[in-house]
């Protein structure tokens, strides 16, 4: 569809896509940038709820396999640092505005 007929529920759906895409990036710059609309504050925000609410993972009761050897301690903690979450910058025309929306003011 159009550019322009872009909801807020578009562009949250937008922000998932774009962090089922970095699963495994470790620092991001987004930058909202299209030919057909210059993306206000609200859109910008929305867009990164939608990166939120993708990148969420709620770990606490998963099954953890415990062995003997010793051997998972390591691993673990190599599975814990790939799991950090990458940093990601939205750059967009107007930066306060997208701060604002984003904190609800």
């Amino acid at each position: 569809g159009k550019v322009s007929a872009l909801d807020d529920n578009a562009w949250l759906k937008l922000g998932g896509a774009v962090a089922a895409s970095l699963r495994k990036a470790t620092e991001v710059a987004v930058i909202l940038d299209l030919p057909e609309l210059q993306p206000d504050g609200r859109q910008a925000a929305s867009l990164a709820a939608g990166i939120l609410l993708r990148s969420y993972a709620f770990d606490k009761y998963k099954t953890r396999k415990d062995k003997e050897d010793g051997q998972s301690d390591a691993k673990d903690a190599r599975k814990a640092e790939a799991a950090k979450p990458a940093k990601i910058t939205i750059h967009c025309a107007d930066p306060a505005a997208a701060k604002k929306a984003f904190a609800g003011e």
